[in-house]
């Protein structure tokens, strides 16, 4: 008999569907039905795990919604089905185990944690590997993921990282390059891929993969945070 009565203003994130727009408030989540224009709410009250949300991601061949929380929580939205995914939160792993950022391919959910990057597999819904990429194979934070045709991107605190997607032992971390060609040291902050170009974020600036070099694309003078691709726009 009690109702949720909590903020939905603060958006954090969105993602789409073919059928929905979801965005994840650090509370809960709501959608907006693209063809009745119906707004719908989720919160803990109506089946998701926890309260705190970190990120989310989805999967647009299967219409998955992957839900991380700020406890490390995992949570896949599947039909209106949810089934919860507790290996990050209970693992004793040491360090940070937060979930900065999900990116879902052929199934597989990568998440950028605090530690490296978690592989969930949505078919199976199970943590399927723990990459740990840093030089020398420890731990570094993994700020996003990222693939094209032929290598998976990631950008980390040590800069921007790069292996083959044919490589079939990538928790290897000498199977990780580090970018350089045009890319200073220091932290990558994002790294995406918009019209089949792979664009990374570093400090103020964007830069665009042009061959084997790292093109400056964009440069503000303000510190960029994240970015995200919706159609052709960045």
């Amino acid at each position: 008999q009690w109702r949720e009565h909590l903020p939905w203003h603060q958006a954090i994130q969105v993602v789409n569907t073919t059928e929905n727009i979801w965005a994840a408030t650090p509370y809960s989540i709501f959608s907006v039905d693209l063809a009745e224009n119906s707004i719908e709410r989720f919160t803990k009250i109506s089946g998701l795990t926890e309260t705190g949300i970190s990120a989310i991601g989805v999967d647009q061949a299967t219409q998955q919604l992957v839900i991380a929380y700020t406890n490390s929580n995992v949570d896949i939205f599947n039909d209106g089905a949810i089934i919860n995914i507790n290996s990050i939160k209970n693992s004793t792993i040491s360090g940070d185990k937060t979930v900065y950022s999900i990116f879902v391919r052929n199934q597989l959910a990568y998440l950028s944690t605090g530690i490296g990057i978690v592989v969930i597999d949505l078919e199976r819904q199970e943590v399927k590997d723990t990459y740990i990429i840093g030089n020398g194979g420890n731990k570094i934070r993994v700020n996003t993921v990222t693939a094209d045709a032929s290598f998976f991107y990631a950008a980390t605190e040590e800069g921007l990282k790069k292996a083959s997607v044919n490589n079939a032992n990538l928790a290897d971390f000498r199977n990780w390059q580090t970018e350089t060609n045009g890319l200073s040291a220091g932290p990558a902050q994002a790294a995406v891929v918009a019209q089949n170009t792979v664009i990374t974020v570093k400090n103020d600036s964007l830069f665009k993969l042009n061959g084997g070099n790292w093109d400056l694309l964009y440069h503000d003078g303000w510190n960029i945070k994240d970015i995200t691709v919706s159609g052709d726009r960045i």
